[in-house]
């Protein structure tokens, strides 16, 4: 029974490296179909992290629209000039 046991703690220990080395070198020297997945999972799991932190949405309004600024700024001048 703790033969069991330590098979299993050793498993649970060497499968977090396994899984980090399968992500980051597993396309550079497993054979094909192994080489296709982990970088797939690794472009997934990147796409994953970088939609975690969405871009900042610029405004779309690149003219200047601002009527009321605009009035405002003319009275202005006009008082200036009387």
């Amino acid at each position: 029974m703790a033969t069991i046991k330590n098979l299993f703690w050793n498993l649970i220990t060497v499968s977090p490296f396994l899984f980090i080395v399968f992500i980051s070198l597993g396309d550079r020297f497993l054979p094909s179909p192994l080489s296709e997945a982990s970088y797939n999972t690794r472009g997934n799991i990147n796409q994953f992290l970088v939609g975690l932190f969405p871009e900042e949405k610029k405004d779309n309004n690149q003219g200047y629209n601002n009527k009321r600024s605009d009035t405002l700024i003319k009275n202005v001048e006009q008082e200036a000039i009387k």
